[in-house]
């Protein structure tokens, strides 16, 4: 048969794909007890926000400065479908007034370390526009940052208005600094002709909504979705038939079969960042993890 190479391929490398996810996560949350970025109490009376992931984390300071306490949850690295805060963080988290999550089914499970008294908003209500129950990554799109920032400016100058002036001023500054990245991104994409690709995770949908760019396919449909044989099949077909070289995966990601498809269809891995790490120059902000992302994509497309 056609992909009977293929198949025997797949089956070994699903099984290694279990074996190697399961050792990760048991890696993660082992690191996670050990390194906190919640960090610790401080010692002054400022409204305290808490964000699941970094990047929402680098959009609310830009917006509210030294004005207000802001942590985030997930470290960098650590997969937000299994993260769990060590104890420690879980006595800093109950001094939160307010928590910002994506939405309330990717990272809803927050709730339970909070205490009761903490409002909750999730960043999803205020992109009316898309599906954000079914693909979460809303953040990955400058167009939704936009209309994230401004959310997050009514709702903090709302719990805190003597500074409402002050954070609407961030907000302006922060805008024009979204719509700059914006503009220079819009012009990258304008005459690619190569605006195809295939991904493995469904996080890049909305950015390729913002630049005409196309996915012809999505390897993983949803957390820990193993595809099927026919899966892969269909994904060579349509790679070939539309020409496709170029395979999306995570930054940090080493992933067997998404290497498995890029050689069938002659093509290669390019890895993007969702998430950014304070750690790393290049990734360091929001913004700059979003740049990080365009220009890598943007080189291995044209």
């Amino acid at each position: 048969m056609k992909y009977n190479n293929l198949r025997k391929k797949y089956h070994k490398l699903c099984n290694f794909e279990i074996i190697v996810k399961l050792g990760i996560q048991t890696f993660i949350l082992l690191l996670a007890v050990g390194c906190s970025q919640i960090g610790s109490p401080p010692d002054d009376d400022r409204l305290v926000i808490a964000t699941s992931i970094f990047p929402v984390y680098d959009m609310v300071h830009n917006i509210t400065g030294d004005s207000v306490e802001v942590i985030y949850i997930i470290p960098p690295g650590a997969n937000p479908h299994i993260f769990e805060p060590s104890p420690d963080e879980v006595i800093v988290l109950s001094r939160v007034d307010i928590y910002l999550g994506i939405d309330p089914d990717f990272d809803g499970w927050v709730e339970q370390f909070l205490p009761s008294h903490v409002e909750n908003f999730y960043l999803s209500d205020s992109c009316l526009d898309v599906d954000a129950h079914r693909n979460p990554h809303i953040w990955l799109s400058l167009n939704h940052a936009r209309t994230i920032v401004i959310f997050v400016e009514k709702i903090v100058s709302e719990k805190d208005s003597m500074r409402k002036y002050f954070y609407q001023g961030n907000l302006q500054e922060y805008l024009s600094e979204i719509e700059d990245l914006n503009n220079q991104a819009e012009l990258l994409f304008t005459d690619i002709e190569n605006n195809k690709f295939i991904q493995w995770h469904p996080a890049w949908d909305y950015l390729a909504s913002d630049y005409n760019l196309k996915i012809i396919g999505t390897i993983e449909s949803g957390h820990g979705d193993q595809p099927s044989i026919s899966q892969m099949e269909d994904l060579i077909e349509q790679a070939k038939e539309n020409q496709v070289k170029l395979v999306v995966i995570g930054l940090n990601m080493e992933n067997p079969v998404a290497q498995t498809l890029a050689d069938e269809i002659g093509g290669r891995l390019i890895r993007l960042d969702a998430i950014g790490d304070p750690e790393d120059e290049q990734r360091s902000t929001y913004l700059k993890t979003m740049k990080f992302n365009l220009t890598t994509l943007y080189e291995a497309l044209k």
